[in-house]
């Protein structure tokens, strides 16, 4: 289905997009291999994604509204045409990034790293140069990079406990608290030291008023910050390393 009659990756184009029905129905239970349909406070809608992997990309996309790196979303955005772009896909999500003096549109898809084939990568190295071409980014994240298994964990205790009825005086406590301790704020001495409990720090952590190390599992020594402790920009909006492997492998033959 055609969303738009504008140029593919014209403001116009976008505009078209971000406001218009998704460009496929999901069917299926909600299984982890199958359609999740949830709400989300942050894109302000109902949100159908399929499987785990995009399940936790959702996520991810929700946490970098909340930080400010992301100002409008579109799941199940568009489908490409031969036509147009040479094949027929259905990313993901659409977003877009503020930017100077233009924002940047991101196309973003989700595979499991486990299917990443020699083809498949010959694939995502085709819709990246057409998606440049179209002035728009292309991301692949899989459940290796960036949502490694700290990554996703972390933001789906952050997203259970942002709904776990925390109130604000709760998280005002909690970054007096991490102010007060500066470098000594860590999980360890959290534990020890006050009666708050984890989905305190998580929610917190979910809205940006504190930070922790999104790729690293919890442990006494983990520290809860003020700022954040990942690049965020380059750990999930630069280009995979991961993505490109495969040619790095063939130049190193």
């Amino acid at each position: 289905m055609r969303v738009s009659t504008h140029k593919m990756g014209s403001p116009k184009w976008a505009d078209d997009v971000f406001n218009s029905k998704a460009s496929r129905e999901l069917r299926g239970p909600s299984r982890w291999t199958q359609n999740h349909h949830y709400k989300s406070e942050a894109l302000g809608q109902y949100v159908d994604v399929q499987g785990r992997n995009e399940f936790c990309s959702a996520l991810a996309v929700e946490y970098l509204i909340n930080m400010g790196y992301i100002e409008k979303v579109k799941a199940q955005p568009f489908k490409t045409s031969i036509d147009e772009f040479g094949s027929e896909i259905y990313p993901d999500f659409l977003f877009q990034v503020p930017g100077n003096p233009v924002p940047q549109l991101y196309v973003l898809e989700t595979k499991s790293h486990r299917f990443l084939s020699p083809a498949k990568q010959w694939e995502i190295a085709e819709y990246r140069a057409k998606f440049k071409e179209l002035g728009m980014k292309y991301l692949l994240w899989t459940d290796v990079s960036p949502l490694s298994k700290p990554v996703r964990d972390h933001l789906m205790y952050m997203r259970m406990a942002s709904s776990s009825g925390i109130t604000d005086d709760e998280i005002v406590g909690l970054m007096n608290w991490v102010k007060a301790q500066g470098r000594n704020a860590t999980l360890g001495e959290f534990s020890l030291n006050t009666d708050m409990d984890r989905d305190v720090l998580y929610a917190a952590a979910w809205k940006g008023h504190v930070f922790i190390p999104l790729t690293q599992p919890l442990s006494k020594e983990t520290r809860i910050s003020g700022i954040p402790q990942d690049d965020f920009i380059s750990m999930f909006l630069g280009e995979s390393e991961e993505s490109d492997s495969w040619w790095k492998a063939l130049a190193d033959f």
